[in-house]
């Protein structure tokens, strides 16, 4: 039988860690960003100037968004915030991501970017979007609710970029370097505990009781 502290031990081992992901970068600065760990699932986000309709397949029903609600595009952005980091080693060099709004795709303000995800078309015609706002202009980075144009392309502002968010090819998120995956680590301990049953000492076994032998009379 495997112990509770063994099995605890199984389960924190065999439990993903937050992958590391890649980044593409473009002559306006990072364009992608590969294999984003969103609560042990993996996207591919793209960024970069366009319009809604063009980028989202006709950005006419709410089939066009991978991420159909509020809730599950702030989850994203959130995650992409988390790797906009000072610095960030892409490609053997480091870059403020962070505090340089103008390093993402699209973006060319340089105190300011909101990162546009499209969610869910309203009731008027428009589109319903969360934004991360990144930069120095806002403060702590934000996440903030808005309606856009379909058909408006965000070129036409120089703090704007669209998020485009497709699943990655891998779309699960590996575990940690070395871990064994979970019915591994549960097999090596439950070997582990039959060996140790195996070699733990052993008491010689009592030799059966003599039933009745001292009760019958000695054979002269």
């Amino acid at each position: 039988m495997i112990s509770r502290p063994l099995l605890a031990a199984a389960l924190i081992a065999a439990t993903p860690a937050a992958a590391m992901p890649s980044f593409e970068l473009s002559g306006g600065g990072v364009s992608a960003v590969r294999d984003l760990d969103v609560g042990g699932t993996l996207y591919d986000v793209d960024l970069g100037d366009g319009g809604c309709v063009e980028l989202f397949d006709g950005c006419d029903g709410n089939a066009d968004f991978l991420l159909p609600t509020a809730a599950q595009a702030d989850a994203l952005l959130a995650a992409l915030d988390a790797v906009f980091a000072d610095p960030t080693p892409i490609g053997g060099l480091l870059y403020d991501l962070d505090t340089t709004p103008s390093l993402t795709e699209g973006c060319e303000d340089a105190d300011t970017c909101l990162a546009l995800l499209p969610h869910e078309i309203d009731g008027a015609g428009g589109v319903a979007v969360r934004a991360w706002a990144d930069g120095t202009a806002t403060g702590p980075e934000s996440l903030l609710g808005n309606t856009v144009t379909p058909d408006r392309d965000r070129a036409v502002f120089d703090f704007r970029t669209y998020a485009v968010v497709s699943p990655a090819p891998d779309a699960t998120a590996p575990p940690p370097a070395g871990a064994p995956p979970l019915p591994a680590a549960l097999g090596a301990l439950a070997l582990r505990a039959r060996r140790r049953g195996r070699n733990a000492p052993r008491r010689a076994p009592e030799p059966p009781a003599r039933r009745g032998l001292a009760s019958r009379p000695a054979i002269a």
